[in-house]
């Protein structure tokens, strides 16, 4: 299991890299760090990942009002989120909780294959969520990045792109994956873990049916995915590109 944990800087990083990139980690741990900038769009993104917050009460860095804004939103989302807050401490490494972290981690473990995902997407590094890739953002993207990134352009508008997927597999005969986003193109991975190959699968994309066939695993998919994201523990099996 992955967990991120980081301090200072390195924890915004981490609340940032949590929310962009879930399917990663098992848990994250930001200590004395702020979820701010791309946190305002991606808090909702990762709403199976847990979180172990930790902070000083003195700590009182510029950045702290934006931090409480999205740790209430995460809180009333119902997140798996632990927040410690240090009375009488400023901005400190918080070595004495490093036995309960350790704790904390034992009892958790990655979050696989959801059956739905919704997710903002700001940057096109973002073009992997679990089962669902994507390629080919749309132009605006790059301007909605530029205003959260430079502070001379902050009126600008940002409009981060969706990504929708889901599974319906109520049916005895069919499982359906629904697929909606503003990219060209799209590539869904599938196991049987996430879905029965025995049963035909459908994909439909942005409202229409692309595909509609039996799933088989495929070598060249398994290599190819290992070789690309280094992760043993949840393998796909094959995919289909639209």
């Amino acid at each position: 299991m992955v967990f991120l944990a980081c301090q200072g800087i390195g924890a915004n990083a981490a609340f940032d890299l949590g929310m962009s990139h879930p399917d990663m980690f098992a848990g994250v741990i930001p200590i004395a760090g702020y979820a701010d900038k791309y946190c305002k769009w991606y808090f909702d993104n990762a709403p199976e990942l847990p979180w172990y917050i930790v902070r000083g009460e003195l700590d009182l860095r510029p950045s702290w009002e934006t931090n409480l804004i999205n740790l209430n939103r995460m809180m009333r989302l119902g997140q798996d989120l632990i927040y410690v807050e240090y009375i009488g401490h400023g901005y400190e490494s918080y070595y004495s909780e490093i036995h309960k972290l350790f704790d904390w981690m034992e009892l958790h473990r990655r979050f696989k294959h959801p059956k739905e995902i919704e997710v903002d997407v700001l940057r096109p590094s973002e073009n992997r969520f679990y089962w669902v890739q994507m390629e080919g953002f749309p132009e605006t993207l790059e301007a909605s990045q530029l205003a959260v990134d430079d502070p001379a352009t902050h009126g600008r508008r940002v409009r981060p792109m969706r990504l929708k997927a889901n599974l319906t597999d109520g049916h005895p005969d069919r499982a359906t994956f629904y697929v909606s986003s503003g990219a060209d193109r799209h590539v869904l991975y599938f196991s049987p873990e996430l879905v029965d190959f025995d049963r035909k699968i459908s994909v439909v994309v942005n409202g229409r049916r692309r595909a509609s066939e039996f799933l088989a695993g495929r070598i060249d998919v398994m290599l190819e995915d290992l070789r690309v994201r280094g992760d043993r523990q949840m393998p796909y099996w094959t995919k289909l590109e639209f």
